[in-house]
């Protein structure tokens, strides 16, 4: 795995990429709106979306030690949340899913910062900030080449452990993401910032309860999770779970 990491350089770069899988002709009018308005609030920011082509020519060239098991996975979400953390660490930048919504700009986010991460329960994969060959690369690569899947909860219902959803949170999603930044060690690093869940998904749920911002203060974007992926049934069942999880997390004894 020659590509895993590249030298990491001195911080974020003003660059933000997004996947619409299908390409640009074919992005929904909610989610161009979306779009332009980053665009609007960071004009001297460059711009990347990526479609299918892209990120099969991504792993194909940088990448070829991964390209089996992106070929493998049983969904195209699964290959979309995996290769933000390519493009990631070969250029560095921020990924931000499409269906948040700017609200203001985030450049003062950025001075010291090598990694901004969103917290809310865990740490969501919508919305990374990063320099080129942060080390944290270093654990998600070598956990993906691995084929690790995060843990789960053994006392979890099996229709929720085998959901689409949850298959894909544990095998490349926001709890793999999670997973990988927690063992990294990358929370240790002065020049990483996690932000609370209000930054970017205000009224997110947070097991510490502490997603909402203070009186007066305000959000840098607006995530509306739309899990457009996912059929009508189990965007719904997975709504509820955002909801319960956390809660039920806070019940459980703490070890």
């Amino acid at each position: 795995m020659n590509d895993i990491i590249i030298e990491q350089s001195a911080g974020i770069p003003r660059r933000v990429h997004q996947i619409w899988y299908q390409g640009a002709a074919a992005l929904p009018d909610k989610y161009r709106r979306y779009r332009d308005g980053w665009m609007r609030n960071h004009p001297d920011w460059e711009f990347t979306l990526w479609d299918a082509a892209m990120l099969q020519a991504l792993v194909d060239e940088h990448y070829p030690w991964f390209a089996a098991r992106y070929a493998a996975f049983e969904r195209d979400i699964q290959r979309i949340d995996a290769s933000r953390y390519l493009f990631l660490a070969l250029h560095g930048g921020f990924y931000i899913d499409m269906d948040i919504e700017s609200l203001r700009p985030i450049d003062p986010l950025l001075p010291e910062r090598s990694l901004i991460l969103s917290r809310t329960h865990g740490f969501n994969n919508a919305l990374i900030g990063s320099a080129p060959g942060h080390p944290l690369w270093a654990t998600v690569h070598a956990n993906l080449a691995a084929g690790r899947s995060a843990p789960l909860d053994p006392t979890l219902p099996a229709r929720l452990r085998d959901s689409p959803a949850m298959r894909t949170a544990v095998t490349v999603g926001p709890r793999f993401f999670t997973m990988c930044v927690e063992e990294s060690g990358c929370l240790a690093l002065p020049s990483t910032l996690p932000c609370p869940g209000y930054y970017f998904e205000p009224g997110s749920p947070t097991p510490d309860g502490r997603s909402q911002p203070p009186r007066g203060d305000r959000s840098y974007a607006r995530h509306d999770m739309d899990l457009n992926w996912l059929d009508a049934r189990h965007r719904i069942l997975s709504r509820i779970n955002r909801l319960l999880l956390p809660l039920v997390s806070r019940l459980l004894p703490q070890r």
